[in-house]
């Protein structure tokens, strides 16, 4: 019985020498989630010319999406860890201005505004992780880019966005 458990030991210590020197990929904890499926078919229902980015430079890994309703308002929602690693993500309703702001950035205070890609964007900070925001609003729709991503890489967002081209 001594000798069984002495190669128990022996076996166990070579195991465990082998597992802590075999390489293994680093992960980032990241789910990263194609968004194109959901995209097309989101185009073919929504009362929106519904929006997602172009051309975003690498680093940038889609993590959420989803097409739902709030309040009564159909909702487009793409979220994304940008490099850093830090979260911004694109809102899009055609929910009243106010209201779908109130509703994703809590305590959203007007700061000002940009011109971003062609289009005049209002920069809103607010309360919370998601405490800036870029939002247009439209006859159409509402659209927010917010996150705890820095303004530069939150007008990164607002400018790759496009109604037309499934291309990323």
């Amino acid at each position: 019985m001594l000798d069984l458990l002495r190669t128990l030991a022996v076996v166990g210590l070579f195991a465990a020498v082998i597992l802590a020197l075999t390489p293994r990929p680093h992960s980032t904890g990241v789910r990263v989630v194609d968004y194109q499926p959901a995209l097309v078919a989101v185009r073919g229902v929504a009362p929106f010319a519904v929006l997602a980015p172009v051309g975003l430079p690498s680093g940038w890994q889609a993590t959420s999406v989803r097409y739902d309703e709030q309040g009564g308002f159909p909702v487009w929602h793409l979220g994304f860890v940008a490099p850093g690693p830090v979260y911004a993500s694109l809102e899009q309703s055609s929910a009243p201005g106010a209201t779908f702001l109130a509703r994703q950035v809590p305590s959203a205070v007007a700061a000002g505004t940009r011109e971003i890609a062609g289009a005049s964007w209002t920069r809103y900070q607010g309360s919370g992780s998601m405490a800036r925001a870029y939002v247009r609003v439209s006859a159409r729709d509402t659209v927010i880019v917010t996150g705890s991503a820095s303004w530069a890489q939150l007008a990164v967002l607002a400018g790759s966005l496009r109604s037309g081209s499934l291309r990323s």
